[in-house]
């Protein structure tokens, strides 16, 4: 059973989770968020950043991103939603990765 089938087993009540999705933009920033915020950065991931340029950086972010918004999408029964963190200015960016995804 996944954790919402487990709370309403166990306590009747109704759990809500939503996993937070915020796509890296820059090596350093995907460095940050596994060492400061504890977010699943692979190192594999990080070794193989190292050698893009910026903009490959930014567009293995969104593809990592899409591929979370993707697979939280088709799992319901586990998933109550989806917190999206745009970063700074990119709400196109942020409307695209919704869209592409099946939230919007």
């Amino acid at each position: 059973a996944n954790l919402r089938e487990q709370v309403r087993r166990e306590q009747g009540r109704e759990l809500s989770v939503y996993p937070g999705v915020m796509p890296f933009t820059t090596l350093r920033n995907a460095k940050l968020l596994r060492e400061r915020f504890g977010m699943p950065v692979p190192k594999s991931m990080l070794k193989e950043l190292e050698s893009l340029s910026d903009e490959e950086v930014r567009a293995a972010g969104q593809e990592s991103a899409q591929r979370v918004l993707e697979a939280v999408h088709d799992l319901p029964d586990v998933f109550a939603g989806v917190y999206y963190i745009p970063q700074f200015h990119a709400y196109q960016r942020a409307l695209d990765l919704l869209k592409n995804s099946g939230w919007i």
